[in-house]
């Protein structure tokens, strides 16, 4: 599969970048990185046409997300897009008006986290952004850390740390044991368990 890039200036979304380029899952054909205020993708997105990839890797957040899906629609491309946790704003999805439909993504298994949307609802009347889960979770680490004066080495020697997405350690590998979960987006909806349909002749690729 021929992939290309999308991807903020970001360190979180640069690093994701190098990881997959890294890996040589793939043949990357092109990447394109946009700085934060960037709302004109055209030159991008004519790019995308001349490098005719089977995917676009997208690694950008709120409010690009939604501009480039619209802006690569409005073009007649309907090449597949596929990113990471970026694509867990329902508000973005909303905004995008149907554009990331059929946009899929691997994020973290936040059913434990229930109780923790259900207190920002009530709280806030509203979804909270993507990565709220961890966001709070990281906070109660460090809170947690502050008595030891060592907030850094709590965190790396965390031991069933019970947070939002339930209880789980940190690893070796400067991340913590959490299970990952395959999303997408259908018909305005993020959607669970979703499975990728093979793209025939005529199409190029879609879910069921």
């Amino acid at each position: 599969r021929r992939v290309a890039i999308v991807t903020l200036m970001n360190d979180a979304m640069l690093l994701l970048r190098d990881q997959f380029v890294g890996g040589k899952f793939t043949q990357v054909v092109s990447v394109s990185e946009h700085p934060r205020e960037d709302a004109d993708f055209r030159s991008t997105i004519t790019q995308l046409k001349a490098h005719n990839p089977d995917a676009i890797y997208l690694l950008l957040w709120s409010p690009q997300l939604s501009i480039f899906a619209k802006q690569l629609r409005e073009s007649q491309l309907a090449i597949p897009m596929f990113g990471t946790q970026n694509m867990e704003d329902r508000d973005e999805v909303a905004a995008a008006k149907g554009a990331l439909d059929g946009t899929w993504f691997v994020g973290l298994d936040d059913t434990a986290a229930e109780q923790y949307f259900a207190k920002y609802r009530a709280r806030f009347g509203s979804e909270p952004t993507a990565g709220g889960p961890n966001a709070y979770d990281a906070t109660l680490m460090i809170i947690d850390g502050l008595p030891t004066g060592h907030v850094n080495d709590f965190i790396h020697q965390l031991r069933n740390f019970e947070g939002s997405l339930g209880t789980y350690s940190a690893q070796r590998t400067n991340d913590f044991e959490l299970r990952p979960r395959l999303r997408c987006v259908a018909e305005g909806m993020l959607v669970d368990d979703c499975e990728p349909k093979e793209a025939g002749a005529n199409e190029r690729g879609s879910w069921r």
